[in-house]
């Protein structure tokens, strides 16, 4: 199976819709994801810096930059909170993003929430979206495919948001990721947009637009 075929019943939904919008990412743009992981790591094995959840993400952004918990343990831990639908809906919404995303669908329709997770998490990241009563007026949430359809795919699950934003093009016109290593594989001439939440600085690629914060991404539009 192509990639194509298997998201052609969202590509025919949007066109139903009419008009262009944007999809959103979940995980760290609306939803407190590696912080809520930091905090569990911190509980069970500590931090050696002696710095609270918010102050490791700040500083190493991405769960993959911190220097310790590598061990096997650890990492193991990690991959259960992750991949455990009832540890994974006590995640809370990052504080504002749902202000931003309402302000933000009165000038682009939200078409819908992009999100790398495996599609086993569907049913859960469905409830926390209406739970926390974002923006669900599209497509709702599109989910990557899970770990033995991208070895048949041949793709990772990193470039399958930049793959799928090729063929969503142009009834979804660009994706809000706060993710840098995404936006790297995003085609130069890719037509659509990439905004890059929490980053003053991106890419040097026209498509890619780096966004401080949400008012920064709102203005910018």
């Amino acid at each position: 199976m192509k990639l194509e075929e298997m998201y052609e019943p969202v590509k025919e939904k949007l066109i139903s819709l009419g008009r262009t919008g944007l999809v959103c990412d979940i995980d760290d743009c609306i939803c407190e994801t590696q912080i809520y992981m930091a905090r569990e790591l911190i509980s069970k094995y500590g931090c050696p810096e002696n710095l609270s959840a918010e102050e490791v993400i700040f500083k190493y952004k991405t769960m993959r930059n911190i220097p310790y918990w590598k061990d096997k343990e650890a990492i193991d831990f990690e991959k259960e909170i992750y991949n455990d639908p009832e540890k994974r809906i006590k995640i809370g919404p990052i504080k504002g993003s749902r202000e931003a995303l309402i302000k933000l669908d009165e000038k682009i329709p939200i078409r819908g929430y992009l999100t790398g997770r495996p599609r086993y998490l569907e049913q859960m990241t469905n409830i926390w979206i209406d739970r926390e009563r974002m923006p669900n007026k599209g497509v709702g949430v599109i989910l990557g495919p899970n770990d033995d359809e991208l070895d048949k795919l041949g793709i990772t699950r990193d470039s399958f948001k930049p793959r799928l934003l090729e063929y969503l093009y142009p009834e979804v016109s660009g994706l809000i990721e706060d993710y840098l290593e995404i936006a790297k594989l995003v085609k130069p001439e890719y037509k659509g947009k990439i905004y890059l939440l929490g980053h003053e600085e991106g890419i040097n690629q026209d498509n890619i637009i780096p966004c401080k914060d949400w008012n920064n991404l709102i203005s910018k539009l």
